[in-house]
């Protein structure tokens, strides 16, 4: 009896193990000095038909430049390209769905992850996601991120959630909201800018209080808030309640 009950729990057990899959870890770290680590488990050059790149020590000699490490679309493919001391290598991305680069906390700079995601490449900081379609250039040494536009290089001096932070204490808008997004884009004279779409809380408190749909854009290198678009039934209607 005791040894039916026993191959019954481990029947179950591995059920239960088998099921569970492995967490995917980022592809490339880089570390709090700068340095950048290649996870050899996670990464496959494109280059050589899937084979594993062995890496010492994983990680990848930058050599004395900080050259840069770049995610960009090129037919058809999501690529994570490294330019090291011995030439470049490019990973393909296209089916990855875990976090790609992350970049770890240091005094100026807070942990940022960098991924894919509904084929736009997202920026995250502190939860906060900012999608878009342009390429991401990172420089490991000053953990700089430059976005390459039609108009060329821009750097994103701003970080996603200190964009909603600049937006939330301005009371531009009240929160995300389920449905909320955040997309980092170009406007025709050239400027970086976040677009959020999120909700502005309206109403008296404790009696009646509705969340009215609104966006907003915010400079992705200075930080000013450039506009907010509201239905203007919700500027009149604002002039007669009390906003949260």
């Amino acid at each position: 009896m005791r040894r039916q009950s026993l191959i019954i729990v481990l029947s179950c057990l591995a059920v239960i193990l088998l099921g569970v899959k492995p967490a995917q870890a980022s592809i490339l770290t880089i570390g709090k000095t700068g340095e950048v680590k290649l996870n050899v488990l996670s990464a496959q050059d494109s280059t050589t038909e899937g084979e594993t790149i062995a890496v010492s020590k994983s990680s990848v000699d930058m050599g004395e430049a900080d050259m840069p490490i770049s995610l960009f679309r090129k037919d058809g493919k999501y690529i994570l390209n490294v330019a090291g001391k011995d030439g470049e290598k490019n990973f393909d991305i296209t089916d990855y769905k875990d976090n790609v680069l992350e970049i770890e906390d240091r005094p100026s700079v807070k942990k940022i992850g960098i991924g894919l995601s509904d084929n736009q490449f997202f920026i995250e900081q502190a939860g906060i996601k900012a999608k878009t379609l342009y390429q991401i250039n990172i420089e490991p040494q000053k953990s700089r991120i430059t976005i390459l536009t039609p108009t060329g290089y821009k750097f994103l001096t701003v970080l996603p959630k200190d964009a909603l932070d600049i937006l939330l204490m301005s009371k531009s808008i009240s929160s995300l909201g389920e449905n909320g997004t955040i997309s980092i884009t170009e406007d025709s004279e050239g400027n970086l800018f976040y677009e959020v779409a999120g909700i502005k809380r309206i109403g008296v408190k404790d009696v009646y209080m509705y969340d009215a749909p609104v966006s907003a854009k915010i400079s992705a290198t200075s930080g000013e808030v450039l506009e907010v678009n509201q239905p203007i039934w919700l500027k009149i209607l604002s002039l007669f309640t009390l906003q949260t």
